[in-house]
């Protein structure tokens, strides 16, 4: 694996310089393209490092959880300074059970803790994706790549949860809020993709380009608006993917 990332580096490096004497591209020009690489580089470099100190924090929640008596799902709806208040002999189980209803954290001016009922508020008023997608049959979004052979039909399937990726099957379309290096064995069986989120630079968009398959991100609502199954026709040249 790591011979064969190593050649495809030293192939894509033989490439640029080929299409730089191809099309005489200028040095300016090749700086500013050199200096976006580096940056794409530098954002796989914070999301290596992101899932390190997951795997580390996960441990210590468990770990936390087996000598206090916690579920470790319920420490994931404690802060980092709460977990610590935990170690120093702080009782939490009340509050854990009042969270279990339901709560969210709200950053304006101040941090503030939301109950139930408030955040239910604050997700109705500024969320939209149920309205929008509601008697919608299409979805428009940033081509991220026109892919190999361009307009592409498949079925779709959702996979909100990048461990279930066993689910999907070859020539499907895959629908994702976003994704990650775990979606990758979905990726490769994929006709195209499609995420609620991302820009030209996101994991979905780069790997899409390199797989060669067309790729739609920042629609908002295709998680929403698709259900597995449904036939979809995704056309990278006007951004939009519709059933048919």
């Amino acid at each position: 694996m790591v011979i064969e990332i190593k050649k495809k580096m030293a192939e894509t490096k033989m490439r640029k310089l080929a299409i730089r004497k191809q099309f005489y591209i200028s040095v300016e020009v090749m700086d500013i393209a050199e200096a976006i690489s580096e940056g794409i580089g530098w954002q796989d470099e914070r999301k290596k490092y992101i899932f390190i100190i997951l795997h580390y924090f996960d441990a210590l929640v468990q770990e936390v959880g087996r000598r206090y008596e916690y579920a470790f799902d319920e420490l994931h709806n404690l802060g980092h300074q709460e977990i610590t208040e935990i170690i120093k002999g702080k009782d939490l189980h009340a509050k854990l059970m009042e969270r279990a209803k339901g709560f969210g954290i709200q950053f304006f001016h101040e941090c503030k803790e939301l109950n139930a009922e408030e955040t239910e508020y604050v997700w109705n008023t500024y969320s939209s994706t149920e309205e929008a997608a509601s008697g919608a049959k299409e979805v428009k979004g940033i081509v991220a790549s026109k892919g190999i052979h361009g307009t592409v039909r498949g079925e779709i399937r959702i996979l909100l949860d990048p461990l279930k990726v066993e689910m999907f099957r070859d020539g499907e379309i895959l629908v994702a809020p976003m994704t990650s290096p775990e979606y990758i064995f979905a990726m490769k069986k994929a006709c195209a993709v499609i995420t609620d989120t991302g820009g030209l630079t996101s994991h979905a968009a780069i790997v899409s380009r390199e797989l060669g398959i067309p790729c739609l991100v920042g629609t908002k609502i295709a998680t929403t608006l698709f259900k597995d199954g449904d036939l979809v026709e995704v056309n990278p040249a006007q951004g939009i993917a519709r059933k048919v």
